[in-house]
């Protein structure tokens, strides 16, 4: 576990719990070393029996949404030495405390492993203003078509009407790898290099998917991958594992 990488997961909330869960497991399931989940306290007991070999670090609630998310976001900054990629965003819920702690973590630090940013942080950070400055270059974001809506300001229908060439332009502009998912899901790096996956298959169009393929991407990456090879490799491999299990 020493030399194979370690992976912090932060996300979960009270109607998203599974969703750390599924992401830590793909992490560990493609090798990472360690995988820790921050998640709200109530959610760590549903992640630690699903997933015991999970180390936690839970976060304080009241009325089981987060308490404060600056302190939150410092608790796990504290954490934070040795760990060799962060995923953020998997069932964070979109609460005022979830919005600083985004804020605190994603947008005020400079000192975090490779990110993968996916879901609620993604439609989080679209709320502030000129976010692709502030947050770290080598980070990887996995929106959906709504959440690259969002992220964008274009209609979902623009989004889905040009797919290649909308991520391969927001690449470069966010100077970030960017994964649009959905059918023939592309990746795109900031240099303008773009992969288009041809292994599509409607077996992963189901709730949780996303959080196994955010979690894949990270544990390639806590690993020593390179973003870009982490990206295409998780996808590609998300898919053929879609493929055999619909089989099954």
């Amino acid at each position: 576990k020493g030399t194979f990488g370690k992976t912090m997961v932060v996300g979960g909330s009270d109607n998203y719990r599974g969703a750390p869960a599924l992401a830590a497991r793909a992490a560990l399931k493609v090798g990472a070393g360690l995988v820790t989940c921050s998640v709200p306290r109530s959610v760590a007991d549903s992640v630690n029996q699903q997933i015991p070999e999970c180390t936690l670090i839970p976060l304080t609630e009241k009325n089981y949404e987060l308490e404060d998310g600056w302190r939150s976001a410092r608790l796990i900054l504290d954490s934070m030495e040795s760990y060799s990629s962060m995923l953020v965003g998997c069932g964070l819920g979109l609460s005022r405390q979830t919005r600083t702690l985004v804020d605190s973590l994603l947008l005020s630090s400079s000192n975090l492993p490779p990110l993968v940013v996916d879901a609620d942080a993604l439609n989080l950070l679209s709320g502030f203003s000129g976010w692709w400055e502030r947050l770290q270059e080598n980070t990887v974001l996995t929106p959906h078509p709504g959440e690259m809506s969002k992220l964008t300001g274009l209609s979902t229908t623009s989004v889905q009407s040009d797919r290649l060439e909308i991520t391969r332009t927001y690449a470069q502009k966010w100077n970030k790898i960017v994964v649009l998912k959905g059918a023939n899901t592309i990746i795109s790096t900031p240099s303008g290099t773009a992969w288009v996956n041809d292994v599509s298959n409607p077996a992963l169009a189901s709730a949780g998917t996303g959080d196994v393929l955010a979690g894949t991407i990270a544990g390639f990456i806590a690993q020593g991958m390179t973003l870009e090879d982490a990206s295409v490799l998780g996808v590609y491999l998300h898919s053929v594992s879609g493929q055999i299990v619909s089989k099954r």
